[in-house]
């Protein structure tokens, strides 16, 4: 997605993604709608104390974020709450 400027919607459903953290989100300033669902985000076979943390600080990165997909991915507890403080 290197240097997408103008990329608004990204689609990544059912990608058996683990991960979210090599998205470099300057490339993509613009991205409005993000739909990570049904991949393997927080899976309990990963082992990262910080997954939660470093997730939800790469979402904040997203500055025009209005939707955001998470369902369908093996949470441990609850979703990240990403509102703006």
């Amino acid at each position: 997605m290197e240097h997408m400027k103008k990329l608004k919607m990204v689609d990544l459903n059912a990608n058996a993604l683990t991960g979210f953290d090599e998205v470099i989100t300057e490339m993509t300033p613009n991205i409005r709608s993000l739909d990570l669902g049904h991949n393997q985000l927080f899976n309990q076979g990963v082992e990262d104390p910080n997954m939660e943390a470093t997730f939800t600080a790469k979402l904040k990165e997203f500055k025009h974020l209005r939707k955001l997909v998470v369902q369908g991915n093996p949470f441990i507890g609850e979703p990240p709450d990403i509102k703006k403080q």
